[in-house]
């Protein structure tokens, strides 16, 4: 068997997928808040626009324009702020302790990451991996934009443990980010 390089302990918290949450929420929205919103408000002007046509040209009266414009802008509302809402809450983790407690995370030199908790088990190759992201409380390995391996900064026993194996697990993204 190959010897791992890297070997922590640590303890997730429902807290910490909270953390992660964001971060998971800051990378799928990398061109920020402004494209989504800017679409709503265009769609919103055109509408009114189109609403505003009609009342001119004699479609639609003053009460009608009224009424179109609440049937079709309480909807707009209601996805702006729904997509938001339901985005974090379908992120939470509960209180269930396959997600939370005491894990486990070996990582080998030419093998990947492996990671054991008390009802689960996940292996990963270093070719998995795409990115890795440091932050004032936790440590995530992403596999996609939105998925990750979760690490608190609490797994490490001080900074210099957690710089290195930044700098372990970034020179195998790398590594393998070349090869493709």
């Amino acid at each position: 068997m190959v010897a791992d390089r890297f070997r922590l302990r640590y303890k997730l918290s429902p807290e910490y997928y909270d953390f992660y949450s964001k971060l998971a929420t800051m990378r799928s929205n990398r061109s920020g808040r402004w494209g989504p919103l800017f679409s709503i408000i265009l769609y919103a002007i055109l509408i009114a626009g189109i609403l505003f046509a009609l009342h001119l040209f004699g479609g639609l009266t003053p009460r009608e324009v009224k009424i179109a414009a609440a049937c079709l802008g309480l909807p707009l509302i209601y996805s702006m702020f729904a997509s938001e809402y339901f985005g974090k809450v379908n992120s939470r983790v509960g209180s269930h302790d396959a997600a939370i407690g005491q894990f486990t995370l070996a990582a080998y030199e030419g093998g990947g990451i492996q990671i054991t908790g008390k009802h689960m088990q996940s292996s990963y190759d270093w070719s998995a991996f795409i990115d890795l992201t440091q932050s004032p409380d936790i440590m995530v390995i992403w596999i996609d934009t939105g998925v990750g391996v979760i690490l608190p900064n609490s797994a490490f026993t001080d900074d210099d443990e957690k710089q290195a194996f930044a700098d372990f697990v970034t020179e195998r993204i790398v590594a393998h980010t070349q090869m493709t």
